[in-house]
């Protein structure tokens, strides 16, 4: 009973003899098909409940006045397989005159319903769509495997522009922890008769409707106000129940929309504006540890997530100990050329387990920014840019510069134990001092790893900001380190990248060292600009 669904249909009609009027519409409103509103065809000798029936007197869908339609013509019923518990659409021809065409092929979910009637016989004969025209009595399964799919239905010959099309309708329902105990006992037994599914885990792309009593700050409102999708109360659910009739509308969600809770306490998510897109985190790419509904709040919002939580020790770690290039060096180095910002999800509770707080010193150790649950929501629920734990905002570098200022992970990931407690006394390495637990601070390390990477940092000369951007002298490497890096890259107004160390501020534009205008101009070669703090 799980795969049961709802089904729209729509008609269309146009006469021969009245090229030039509009085309007629059949049904006033689209029918709302279900195993709730079908009925029983068990009086005409045949298997399974009625959906609807097409015909030129006494149907569902009347096609008035055509001729290539039979008063009979056709059904469409949904036959339960008991070898398997499913249910499947199946369309009968009832003795029709001139027959019933099925456009089986996906083609005919893209054409309308004037292109479809407009198709002459040697065009279906090119076999663009697969049409196939039905036995007297003969049953045709339809495949409506997604929501995208659909069906049209063509009664009588070519030329008939007497049309019907089925198209899946998808009720996925996630009902919060407010829906009455009772309600949530009877979608549980009825569902299926709506076509519907249940869960009580928000699913980013899947979930059509948060089903709730009052609106909450929850992560799981905060997911469909992020998708744009309805928070309607247990009554609209139970007035789509109570629907026996295909031809009455869906109850109107706009009269159930769950309200704020009448304490008046102030919710992040109350000033939400739905009429506006919920990508706010499209340029961020996430990583998360634990698995919980805030790794569906990152996809609702539109980040790119790597669920951790999927993966073993081994794999988490393959070439951190090592020295060699990780899983983590390729992840970050994807996300800087396509210029994402990256961060991590802060542990949330305190019973997390060793395992995942290993993990998270180590993503720590490795300069990869932190944010937590309260900085996305507020990013999502407010349409500001994401921060990370300590309030900073997490920016994306332009893409190429990671290559010029990273020049090798492995020189940190050898210097500090993976497991964050000590340092690896076994190997030396020019930033070794300058990376130990004691001077990386966990919720200040907001930049690009460049903490984790040698680089070769440009001195300010005074005769340095010229035209042709010469007279840089290079001073050492390792002056961006993790005691020292505390903010990132951020863009100024006039165009350059801007590092904040704790002591001075670096810029860099491109091959040149002066302040051009135009943004666009940025290269990949390290040039900086100090400015003493």
């Amino acid at each position: 009973k799980n795969n049961q669904r709802m089904f729209r249909v729509d008609a269309h009609q146009k006469r021969d003899d009245s090229p030039s009027s509009p085309p007629q519409h059949p049904l006033k409103n689209p029918l709302h098909c279900c195993l709730n509103t079908a009925f029983d065809g068990s009086d005409d000798g045949l298997c399974g409940s009625i959906l609807f029936t097409v015909g030129r007197k006494d149907a569902t869908v009347i096609f008035d006045g055509d001729k290539c339609v039979s008063r009979k013509h056709c059904c469409v019923r949904l036959k339960y397989c008991s070898e398997n518990g499913e249910f499947h659409v199946h369309v009968q021809d009832m003795g029709s005159k001139f027959g019933t065409f099925v456009y089986t092929e996906a083609d005919s979910a893209t054409k309308t319903f004037e292109e479809l009637a407009r198709l002459s016989k040697s065009e279906e004969e090119d076999a663009t769509l697969g049409i196939v025209r039905l036995a007297t009595g003969a049953h045709r399964k339809l495949p409506l495997h997604t929501d995208k799919s659909c069906i049209v239905i063509r009664c009588g010959v070519a030329g008939s522009q007497a049309l019907v099309r089925i198209t899946r309708c998808d009720f996925n329902f996630c009902y919060s922890s407010s829906a009455p105990k009772k309600f949530v006992s009877r979608m549980t037994t009825e569902a299926y008769k709506i076509g519907a599914q249940i869960s009580t885990n928000w699913e980013a792309g899947k979930s059509t409707h948060l089903i709730s009593r009052h609106m909450s700050s929850t992560a799981k409102a905060l997911c469909a106000c992020a998708s744009k999708k309805p928070i309607v109360t247990p009554e609209w659910v139970i007035a789509l129940l109570d629907r026996k009739d295909a031809q009455q509308p869906l109850p109107d969600e706009l009269q159930y929309v769950a309200g704020w809770p009448p304490t008046g306490q102030a919710l992040p998510i109350e000033s939400i504006d739905l009429s506006l897109p919920r990508n706010i985190l499209r340029s961020v790419r996430m990583l998360v540890l634990q698995d919980s509904e805030i790794s569906q709040l990152c996809i609702s919002g539109g980040a790119r997530v790597t669920a951790a939580f999927d993966m073993t020790d081994d794999d988490f770690f393959a070439g951190a100990e090592e020295g060699s290039k990780s899983w983590i060096d390729t992840w970050i180095s994807e996300a800087y050329e396509l210029g994402e910002c990256c961060a991590f999800v802060e542990l949330a509770g305190r019973r997390s387990s060793p395992e995942l707080k290993r993990r998270q010193n180590y993503l720590e150790q490795i300069g990869l920014p932190i944010t937590d649950a309260k900085e996305i929501a507020t990013s999502i629920s407010q349409q500001k840019p994401l921060k990370s734990s300590n309030g900073n905002d997490l920016v994306c570098p332009i893409p190429g510069f990671v290559d010029k200022i990273c020049s090798n992970i492995k020189d940190i990931s050898s210097a500090v134990n993976i497991n964050g407690l000590e340092e690896d006394t076994s190997r030396t390495s020019p930033v070794k001092e300058k990376v130990s637990k004691s001077s990386v601070d966990p919720k200040g390390n907001d930049c690009i790893r460049a903490q984790n990477h040698l680089v070769q940092e440009k001195q300010e000369q005074p005769d340095a900001f010229n035209s042709s951007g010469d007279n840089l002298q290079e001073v050492g490497c390792a002056s961006l380190n993790a005691e020292n890096v505390a903010h990132g890259l951020r863009k100024t107004a006039d165009g350059w990248m801007k590092v904040a160390p704790r002591n001075r501020e670096l810029y860099i534009k491109g091959d040149r060292a002066q302040l051009p205008p135009d943004v666009s101009e940025f290269r990949n070669d390290l040039v900086t600009r100090t400015e003493v703090a």
